[in-house]
């Protein structure tokens, strides 16, 4: 296709799910450490030491999941962000499980301080522990709020990415491989109906983040388009995009990626 039909699509109605905000998910292996008595684990440190100075900038910690296992089941542990910890809950655990390299984890959910949630993003980020207790993986779920026009690409030009059909009911991943600066992403529906249910980018320095703002519906002669400033242009390993054709008669949805220029 060529760049002026491209540009003719793109011009049509843009959709948006109105969320303004992207999703970043952070692994941490701990490597089952061990923590005794009053301890803490530095969330932004570790963040930092992984993904480099850039990573926590402008995003909020959302909710953590976490590995942990306590030597007698009386471990306690909560998610301290700025001044405000949240409720502390019991880590489970039994003498006999404690010394096992892979068994006696229990998955715990924390989540932030509600009184913390979308204020700024200065100050600690920790999870506090007290007891004897050992953690294997740390997943962090942070958003980020977006400060300019995300839906606004008509100052960009696009170029083919690529074209795939939706799979019904258990949906269809396709990935494209930049390997550059992308400034702009558009997903354009090319036959039929399909949900996007989502957008993932992996930077090629490994920080993950998920475009909520690409999320929705979609058919034929739409497009759902998002630009990309600010922490997020930066050089891109990945981007893998996940949808749903929703007819429930019929030939499955298809739709197209488009990246900005």
């Amino acid at each position: 296709m060529k760049r002026s039909t491209l540009l003719a699509v793109l011009g049509t109605t843009l959709l948006s799910t109105g969320a303004l905000a992207v999703t970043q998910t952070v692994n941490l292996d701990m490597h089952g450490a061990h923590l005794r008595g009053s301890e803490n684990i530095q969330l932004k440190r570790l963040m930092t030491r992984q993904l480099g100075p850039r990573a926590a900038q402008g995003f909020s910690l959302k909710k953590v999941e976490i590995q942990a296992k306590s030597q007698n089941g009386s471990g306690q542990i909560s998610v301290l962000v700025g001044y405000n910890e949240s409720n502390r809950q019991t880590i489970p655990g039994t003498p006999e499980n404690f010394d096992s390299v892979s068994s006696g984890y229990t998955n715990l959910t924390l989540h932030a301080p509600s009184s913390y949630r979308g204020s700024n993003q200065n100050g600690k980020m920790q999870i506090l522990l007290d007891g004897n207790i050992k953690v294997d993986d740390i997943k962090l779920t942070l958003k980020k709020q977006l400060n300019y026009d995300h839906t606004n690409i008509s100052r960009l030009s696009f170029i083919q990415g690529k074209e795939f059909k939706a799979s019904k009911v258990i949906g269809s991943t396709k990935s494209i491989s930049p390997n550059r600066t992308v400034k702009g992403i558009a997903l354009v529906g090319i036959k039929g109906k399909v949900k996007v249910t989502e957008i993932e980018i992996t930077y090629m320095d490994g920080q993950k983040v998920i475009l909520d703002e690409l999320e929705g519906s979609l058919k034929q002669g739409r497009t759902l388009g998002m630009s990309l400033k600010g922490s997020l242009l930066k050089p891109i390993r990945k981007i893998k995009v996940s949808a749903v054709s929703t007819n429930l008669f019929g030939s499955r949805g298809k739709l197209a990626i488009r990246l900005g220029q």
